[in-house]
């Protein structure tokens, strides 16, 4: 195109593109042999420690030599080789398969839903997708209120018309949507008018040092009270201290996920689980 490129052998992001083309393999295979595994992380109550706990479900990668990976690992060429739905799709139907075998098909006690699926961005161009979402909640039996699918606020707002329409055709069929990441990217609480979310998801970044940051304070304090005032349900995220988890209750946060409540876990009855523990 009109360039002249120069090439060195330690250029880092021609290693790094090709590390991600030698993963597009690794993937197709992993997905063909059953070598994903789920992780779940509790989200707690800050406000009644008594009840009971709903579950974001995160997936992993067990590789040819058994050594389990994380999303980092693996996630940038899913995503850049728009392998993304089809891991979508698995993450969906496995946590379905296990809520099934579970029977946890209802509200947990909190009032959240039980479960929390993320979904990517490139989801939206999957038409099928709705379809084939709802009626694998008929075939497991699950109620579809009892899940939450989460959607980045970035990738939200960069397919906005798209996934507005995404959502609303779900939420008509009774899911739960939640806006992660909230703040980090072109937050805007005028976007909450159109894009109708039940939950959100305060970034990270926001909850660590709460106790000598007073402008991640204000931030936490001033998206808690808009969503409470548009009814939808606020969790924190990377919480990581008792004291972190105290400011959050303060500012009434309604939930919090992070080190501090637990750890992700393996699920023990997914396949591959034995040869990752004892990775």
């Amino acid at each position: 195109r009109n360039r002249i490129h120069i090439f060195t052998h330690d250029d880092e992001d021609l290693l790094q593109r090709h590390g991600e083309m030698q993963f597009v393999e690794r993937i197709n295979h992993a997905l063909e042999e059953d070598r994903f595994v789920l992780h779940c992380q509790f989200i707690s109550s800050l406000q009644d420690k008594d009840t009971a706990p709903s579950y974001e479900y995160l997936v992993r990668l067990l590789d040819e030599e058994g050594n389990l990976l994380y999303p980092g690992t693996f996630m940038p060429a899913a995503e850049r080789y728009e392998l993304m739905p089809k891991l979508d799709r698995w993450v969906v139907t496995h946590v379905f398969e296990h809520l099934q075998s579970q029977a946890q098909s209802n509200y947990a006690a909190n009032g959240l839903p039980a479960a929390f699926i993320n979904l990517s961005g490139q989801i939206f161009s999957d038409n099928d997708f709705p379809d084939f979402i709802i009626e694998l909640a008929q075939r497991c039996n699950l109620d579809p209120q009892s899940i939450c699918l989460e959607i980045t606020e970035t990738s939200a707002i960069s397919n906005f018309n798209i996934a507005g329409e995404f959502i609303n055709r779900l939420r008509r069929a009774g899911f739960k949507f939640a806006l992660d990441d909230f703040g980090t990217g072109m937050s805007s609480f005028s976007y909450l008018q159109s894009l109708h979310v039940d939950v959100l998801k305060i970034d990270g970044v926001f909850c660590k040092n709460l106790h000598d940051n007073e402008l991640n304070s204000a931030i936490i304090e001033s998206i808690t009270n808009i969503a409470h005032k548009t009814h939808l349900k606020v969790i924190a995220e990377w919480i990581e201290t008792q004291e972190v988890q105290e400011k959050l209750a303060e500012y009434g946060v309604d939930f919090g996920q992070g080190y501090f409540m637990g750890k992700p876990e393996a699920l023990p009855e997914l396949p591959g689980l034995q040869t990752a523990q004892k990775q």
